[in-house]
């Protein structure tokens, strides 16, 4: 990321460096104050930046900026500059007065977005992004604009704030986010907080969604992927996908991850389609064994939402060695209620002074069961 002069002086004396060195053309440009600025790149959209920014400001500081390709200099407001670096990085009573005085500003501002965040510090670029927050409606196109660029920064914050504005802007503008979105969703380079937020966001992104679901749902197979990402994979692939193929994707990662916090997830997931999910029993029940008290209840929620298809491996977690497990198949088979009639008799053979905890448990599931 380019970085500003802070004065002109500085730029002068850089200028007069770098030709005398040969390290820079000796072309250069000269604004209508008569400074001279180095040319040193350009993006495609320079001539536009350059009608933005303007010549006339009075207080202003040149940063250079661009590839080996091209060639140009921007110049930046050095008081705008101040006031986006205190709403950025500054103390809450900076960032207050900072943004009072942004709003009256705002269309000189809003004129160089995009230099702020080509030749910004770094400061200035979040504070510019979060000053962002509150101008979607009324100024769409450049928000669009600074969030294009705001998703190729260096910096995670301002990556951030540009995936939160992306909900804020009309539905062609933030489709046309969707393939950096993709990409960034699957880098490990990414921070975790910024991937999560980017899931989420799929989930109501308008744009190619056989492609969202596609892709989204590999990274929710990935067992390798960061419990967190994955889990909220998870969700987002059960929000887009039919029923079909997402219940046998929730089947394969309670079959197959090693994660108790993303088996807990898709148990809870798969437990939402009740009986339709039937196919998912057998797996659950193996849960009931977990250690990981969490994923032991999911599971036997999960279980109670499919009902009686669930009854007879309940019946048979009765036996278990394990008292978590005796206990969370008594209290299921009460909640599922009558269909569990069956095994009254093995439940009612659990009442002994042994455990108050196991009797509580199972004569509230008798009284459920047989409904007295």
């Amino acid at each position: 990321m380019s970085r500003i002069r802070n004065t002109t002086t500085n730029i002068g004396l850089i200028t007069v460096i770098l030709l005398m060195t040969g390290c820079v053309g000796s072309d250069t440009t000269t604004d209508d104050t008569g400074d001279s600025g180095v040319r040193v790149g350009a993006e495609s959209n320079t001539s536009a930046n350059d009608q933005n920014n303007g010549n006339s400001a009075m207080n202003a500081t040149t940063a250079t900026t661009g590839d080996s390709n091209a060639e140009t200099s921007i110049s930046l407001d050095s008081e705008i500059g101040e006031l986006l670096g205190d709403l950025g990085a500054g103390s809450n009573d900076q960032r207050v007065a900072a943004s009072d005085a942004l709003r009256e500003r705002s269309e000189a501002v809003l004129a160089s977005v995009s230099d702020w965040l080509k030749a910004g510090t770094l400061k200035q670029r979040q504070g510019l992004m979060l000053f962002l927050t509150g101008q979607v409606q009324q100024f769409p196109q450049q928000v669009s604009i600074a969030v294009s660029l705001g998703l190729q920064d260096e910096d995670s914050k301002v990556r951030s704030i540009s995936i939160q504005l992306i909900r804020q802007l009309l539905p062609e503008e933030a489709a046309n986010q969707q393939a950096v979105l993709l990409e960034a969703m699957v880098d490990a380079a990414e921070t975790t907080s910024n991937r999560v937020s980017i899931v989420r966001l799929l989930s109501v992104l308008p744009g190619d969604r056989p492609t969202i679901e596609l892709q989204v749902g590999q990274l929710a197979a990935d067992n390798n992927q960061v419990s967190e990402v994955q889990r909220t994979a998870l969700q987002t692939y059960a929000h887009l996908a039919p029923r079909e193929p997402a219940i046998p994707l929730l089947i394969k990662v309670l079959e197959t991850s090693k994660n108790d916090d993303v088996c807990r997830t898709a148990a809870v997931l798969v437990g939402k389609y009740g009986s339709k999910s039937v196919a998912a029993v057998a797996t659950l029940a193996v849960h009931l064994e977990s250690s990981h008290d969490d994923l032991r209840d999911a599971a036997a929620q999960a279980l109670a939402r499919i009902g009686r298809p669930s009854v007879d491996l309940l019946g048979a977690a009765l036996g278990s060695e394990n008292l978590a497990t005796r206990q969370i198949a008594i209290y299921t088979l009460g909640i599922i209620g009558p269909s569990s009639r069956a095994h009254v008799e093995k439940i009612s053979s659990m009442i002994t002074a042994d455990n108050e905890d196991t009797n509580a448990i199972a004569r509230e599931a008798l009284s459920r069961i047989l409904q007295q």
